[in-house]
């Protein structure tokens, strides 16, 4: 008696085991499509088909409209280097004093197309007394103002050219051409063995190349000092192939910037790029904001949303 009612014991403890493991089985995967069901909705909740909106990654770069760069004019030694990356400066400010051949070579021409310059201009008013006179025709005089109209070409293009590169030849007021006076009214303030690198625009020295004591080369691609002007930023953003078809230019658009939760910025779509990143295959879109402040910086993460 005793061992028949043992196995059937046996088997209903068994049975209960099996009926729990089955309940727990079954609250597992309820559990587990309940998940699956929050996840879903999650995605369709933040789905840009579903909202609406688009939200895209971007970053705050530098407005390249308002970024000057200054190249090594020619070969030179550094002899006096007066800014650091990071510094601001103002437009015309030194940054650095060079020593170099072409600062010789530059100085000399100025000097030349000065000395020209002055007899030329004599010659042109003692001509002009002439025609007036009527000692010489008025083609001869046309012909003295045209020497004297080419040689005034040459002095804005000799200014033209040191302006280009960032030299200054006025920074010296001690130094003036041989055989002239500081009174005189054709003298350009110069020094023959020093030039000066000045800034193109004010703003902050955002790369710099350039040490002091160091020599630079003019065939070096990079340029010695890099200056941006952050009074306004670009945001450029990227746009994956699939969502290319909703964007166009001067859409409207907001940006928060990651660093700042409660700013937000309305700006619109300033430029779609034509071609899209090699590696990442997105469309890089640019939008512009004023920032005034100086808060936003190059380099911030930005959200747009479209």
């Amino acid at each position: 008696m005793y061992k028949q009612i043992i196995p059937i014991a046996f088997c209903g403890i068994f049975m209960l085991s099996c009926s729990n493991k089955t309940a727990e089985n079954n609250n597992k995967t309820a559990r587990n499509n309940s998940e699956t069901v929050n996840v879903e909705n999650i995605f369709k909740e933040n789905d840009s088909e579903e909202t609406g909106q688009l939200i895209l990654n971007g970053e705050v770069v530098c407005d390249e409209t308002k970024i000057g760069k200054v190249f090594a004019p020619f070969d030179a030694k550094c002899l006096q280097l007066n800014v650091q990356t990071g510094d601001k400066v103002r437009k015309n400010q030194v940054l650095a004093v060079l020593q170099g051949e072409m600062s010789e070579q530059l100085a000399k021409e100025i000097k030349e197309n000065e000395a020209l310059l002055n007899v030329s201009e004599r010659k042109l008013q003692q001509s002009r007394q002439m025609y007036n006179a009527g000692v010489i025709s008025e083609k001869e005089l046309a012909e003295i103002e045209q020497e004297n109209a080419v040689l005034k070409a040459e002095k804005q293009r000799l200014i033209k050219t040191s302006s280009l590169y960032g030299i200054s030849n006025s920074q010296n007021p001690t130094a003036t051409p041989q055989n002239e006076t500081s009174d005189s009214p054709n003298a350009t303030y110069y020094t023959l063995h020093t030039t000066y690198i000045t800034s193109p625009c004010d703003g902050y020295v955002v790369s710099k190349n350039i040490f002091q004591g160091s020599f630079v080369n003019k065939e070096d691609e990079n340029p010695m000092f890099v200056i941006a002007d952050i009074s306004s930023v670009w945001i450029l953003a990227d746009v994956y192939a699939k969502d290319i078809h909703k964007i166009k230019e001067n859409q409207l658009a907001t940006v928060k910037i990651t660093a700042f939760d409660d700013t937000v910025f309305n700006t619109k779509v300033d430029c779609i790029y034509p071609v899209l990143e090699k590696e990442s295959k997105t469309l890089k879109i640019r939008l512009q904001i004023a920032n005034k402040d100086k808060k936003l910086r190059p380099g911030m993460f930005a959200n747009v949303i479209l």
